[in-house]
């Protein structure tokens, strides 16, 4: 699946762009999978690797537009804004998250157990839950591991919430886009996981 999604996305974003951004370990993923790529691999490690980022900050309550199109300057903010607005939640889409098999997510402090929350639809077959519950259990670490993961067969995706502090590297001090960059890295090493499987 992780391979076919690149391949997709390298394909829409040869049409569009100049140069093609990735993460280092995406790029190393391409260049061991012997993708043959037209134009120049480059390598971000920020949040500038995704492309046509939309950003909106929501009420959690009401889940009404606090603020749309937010400036990509806020994924510079760190992450422990959403301790001071717990009644908030950041809403992202990019065109990168397609690879792997997200839509877009949202960031947010759960107002009861004030943890830190990743809530996002991933498009993996339902046969595969095994194969995800072992890696999130595998992955996963501190006191923090609690996660939920449900099938919703009317969209045909799994409905998560996963507990981004418990990702390996989380630290509060981290800024928005780090967090993004750290939750889609864990979802490509997912994904790698997954295709080592088939």
């Amino acid at each position: 699946m992780l391979k076919k999604q690149m391949q997709i996305y390298i394909e829409q974003q040869t049409k569009t762009n100049g140069s093609l951004f990735f993460f280092s370990e995406e790029k190393k993923y391409l260049l061991g999978h012997s993708f043959v790529v037209e134009k120049e691999l480059e390598e971000k490690n920020t949040a500038e690797r995704f492309p046509n980022i939309y950003l909106e900050l929501a009420s959690k309550e009401t889940d009404e537009t606090i603020e749309e199109n937010v400036d990509s300057t806020f994924l510079a903010t760190e992450i422990h804004y959403f301790e001071k607005k717990i009644e908030e939640y950041l809403y992202v889409e990019s065109d990168a998250f397609v690879i792997v098999g997200v839509e877009s997510l949202s960031l947010e402090v759960d107002s009861v157990f004030r943890t830190y929350e990743g809530i996002f639809g991933l498009k993996i077959p339902k046969k595969a839950e095994g194969a995800i519950r072992s890696f999130f259990e595998k992955t996963l670490e501190g006191n923090h591991t609690t996660y939920n993961l449900m099938f919703n067969a009317q969209d045909g995706m799994w409905d998560v919430n996963l507990p981004i502090e418990a990702i390996p590297g989380f630290s509060n001090q981290m800024n928005i886009g780090d967090v993004l960059q750290l939750i889609y890295l864990f979802l490509f090493q997912l994904g790698e996981e997954l295709e080592k499987k088939q």
